[in-house]
């Protein structure tokens, strides 16, 4: 595992390995326990951001196209939209936080 994959707080790499598999029509209880088993905090984080970009996915897009200049990386897409739905839904995790682990994430893709 690269090094910065490790620093990523775990549940943000459930949540987006979980999306990518409702992405692929996987069943989103399915695809929340699929892979390793986290911490209780962690696995609700995952599930909060998981439920929470799949409800506001359109909201979401509307805030990232106005700064899009091509298409997107369908993966590029969600760590943007889990990292816009923290910022603007959640206030557990600090902003510094989660930019750092969006910009990691997006590094590994």
């Amino acid at each position: 595992m690269p090094a910065s994959i490790a620093a990523i707080a775990p549940a943000r790499v459930k949540a987006l390995g979980a999306i990518s598999h409702v992405r692929s029509r996987m069943p989103v209880a399915d695809a929340l326990d699929a892979g390793p088993n986290l911490s209780r905090a962690d696995r609700a984080l995952a599930a909060q951001l998981v439920y929470g970009v799949l409800r506001n996915q359109r909201y979401l897009d509307a805030w990232i196209e106005p700064y899009r200049r091509s298409r997107l990386d369908p993966e590029i897409r969600d760590i943007l939209r889990m990292a816009l739905f923290q910022l603007g839904f959640l206030d557990r995790v600090p902003a510094y936080a989660v930019i750092h682990d969006a910009v990691e994430q997006a590094q590994g893709v």
